[in-house]
């Protein structure tokens, strides 16, 4: 018997994983729902990653255009004396 959506989103990888592997010893097709549901997951999990490196890079520019500017501040004051 198959999974209702509900249940199936509320499985860890791991069990996932687990279903897949027992269900695929006794059967030839019908395991794609599983293996879509653990590269979603993976899919997910690189896209979290991406979206906090994005946040660094972000949060490095912002730095960087601080100490650019404040260097150029220093460079005319200096200019100026």
């Amino acid at each position: 018997m198959a999974r209702s959506f509900q249940e199936l989103r509320k499985l860890t990888k791991k069990e996932l994983i687990e279903e897949y592997d027992k269900i695929a010893t006794s059967t030839r097709a019908g395991l794609s729902f599983l293996a879509d549901e653990i590269q979603r997951r993976e899919n997910q999990e690189t896209n979290d990653r991406i979206v906090k490196l994005t946040a660094q890079m972000k949060n490095l520019t912002i730095a960087i255009t601080f100490l650019t500017i404040v260097n150029l501040i220093v460079l005319i004051l200096d200019k100026i004396s």
